[in-house]
């Protein structure tokens, strides 16, 4: 134990968790060319989500749900982009069902 109660771990948490939210953030390209005329842009999000309900001890039916969008756009003009969502693609699934959204 650390002194006023604190556990290694909790202080390898705070430590670790100012080294990353006190670095620089980095730019994986040059600023000066980025949303200028011509430019196109891809990206997207990904997401996952998994729930369990417990209620007074008892554990329900378990939900998942998955979710891809991609993104695709084109600087019509600097500073001006024009935006495609082509598809969003959402899967959930609970007690032995799924469902796929499109």
């Amino acid at each position: 134990m650390i002194a006023n109660g604190y556990s290694r771990i909790s202080v390898v948490l705070l430590v670790l968790s100012l080294v990353l939210f006190a670095t620089p953030t980095i730019y994986a390209q040059d600023s000066s060319s980025f949303a200028r005329q011509g430019c196109v842009e891809l990206g997207g999000s990904i997401s996952f989500l998994s729930t369990t309900p417990v209620f007074n001890g008892t554990t329900g039916t378990a939900t998942t749900v998955i979710t891809v969008q991609p993104f695709i756009g084109f600087f019509a003009a600097d500073g001006f982009e024009v935006g495609l969502d082509p598809l969003g693609i959402t899967s959930m699934s609970a007690g032995g069902t799924s469902i796929t959204e499109y």
